[in-house]
């Protein structure tokens, strides 16, 4: 298929937290860590594809057997709030949903070295909030190792995520491996019809182009021009899902660059009108390895990658440190739809169409832009990043 979280004198009132507020909270938290990523894998100046919530998973896991400073540091830096918990119990059925036209599907792994313990209170949070699998791995037969992690990777990602751990990051130092993997591959609601795309220019500097394939539609759309942040705002639906693709194209043909110092501002709700819009859009795949370490350095977390880690709510035993946190992402924009992965691992060791109406608005990305895709249930980042041509 294509993809196409009181008391008052003589009174005591005991409030609990709505249903609505830890969902609501999770949200902006999740806005705040995708914008923070998007902003640091943008100073690279390439073209990329990520996917926040999948790190954001994963990181939490790690962060619910953090202790003092290294807790403190990995929150504040994945923005992850009092009640993720409660979110991430209501969030999950959504991040696994399978129809006939799209697929949704999240899945956590924990990989255990022989003869390791880790703490029941982990084991039970890994399954009851993160539905997360453990497996007992041998890391002294690191090939053998990476290969189980990395076939259990490409199954729940129709094979488009490939080799994510090598075997020279895993040995008998290697402890723990957590994995997330987020895919998701859906039908446009409004397909482009495939004799309609062609070879375009499109701008990778102010006066440079270069030829990209351009699908081509004319469709009622979600669509909103924002003077304020010089960008008109594009919002495509697919079938038999409530994720969507926004797509994000900077009224200035170098303006990209200027996106990333508000990327939050961008990446939250529009003001969407529907009317009747000629849209553009290349067809476009990328494929990208993430290292996720030196990012969340610069977001303020240090203690979690030294000797002095406090890991002790995973494990009695000292002198765990987090040696590695990789992202492989994926995204392939076509006439029929969109697919999408990401595989995040966190390695732990011992330090060592009808015919619409006539258009009044066009949508012609024929110069770098920005794009995510929600989930519209719950308002969550999936995927963000950037085409530049």
């Amino acid at each position: 298929m294509n993809l196409h979280g009181l008391i008052s004198v003589s009174v005591l009132l005991f409030l609990g937290v709505s249903a609505d507020e830890p969902l609501q909270q999770f949200s902006k938290d999740n806005l705040k860590f995708s914008a923070n990523i998007y902003q640091e894998l943008a100073k690279k100046d390439k073209a990329f594809i990520a996917s926040p919530i999948s790190a954001e998973i994963v990181l939490s896991l790690v962060a619910e057997g953090a202790k003092g400073d290294t807790h403190t540091e990995l929150s504040k830096a994945v923005h992850i709030g009092s009640n993720q918990r409660e979110a991430l119990k209501v969030i999950s059925p959504t991040l696994n949903s399978e129809k006939d036209d799209a697929k949704l599907l999240s899945a956590n792994k924990i990989y255990v070295a022989e003869g390791f313990d880790i703490k029941k209170s982990i084991k039970s949070l890994a399954a009851d909030v993160y539905k997360a699998g453990i497996e007992n791995v041998n890391f002294k037969e690191n090939v053998a190792a990476a290969d189980l992690i990395n076939k259990w990777v490409e199954g729940r990602t129709n094979n488009k995520i490939k080799d994510l751990i090598k075997p020279d990051q895993v040995d008998s130092l290697t402890k723990l491996v957590l994995v997330n993997v987020l895919y998701f591959t859906a039908k446009w609601h409004h397909p482009f019809t495939k004799s309609l795309t062609s070879q375009k220019p499109f701008y990778t500097s102010e006066k440079e182009t270069k030829n990209v394939e351009m699908m081509q539609n004319t469709l009622e759309a979600s669509f909103w021009h924002c003077g304020y942040l010089k960008a008109k705002f594009l919002e495509l639906p697919f079938l038999d899902t409530n994720v969507t693709m926004t797509f994000i194209l900077p009224d200035s043909k170098t303006g990209l660059a200027d996106v990333a110092e508000r990327v939050q501002e961008y990446l939250a709700h529009a003001k969407y009108i529907r009317k009747p819009v000629a849209v553009s859009i290349p067809k476009f795949t990328i494929r990208n390895n993430i290292d996720l370490v030196p990012i969340l350095k610069e977001l303020g977390v240090r203690k979690l990658f030294s000797k002095d880690a406090d890991l002790s709510g995973i494990s009695d035993k000292g002198g765990l440190s987090v040696s590695s946190v990789q992202q492989q992402a994926y995204i392939d924009v076509n006439e029929s739809g969109v697919e999408a992965a990401a595989a995040t691992a966190v390695g732990i060791g011992l330090t060592s169409a009808l015919q619409p109406p006539k258009p009044e608005d066009t949508f012609i990305a024929d110069h770098p832009f920005l794009y995510v895709l929600k989930d519209r249930t719950h308002n969550i980042v999936l995927f963000v990043g950037s085409y530049k041509g």
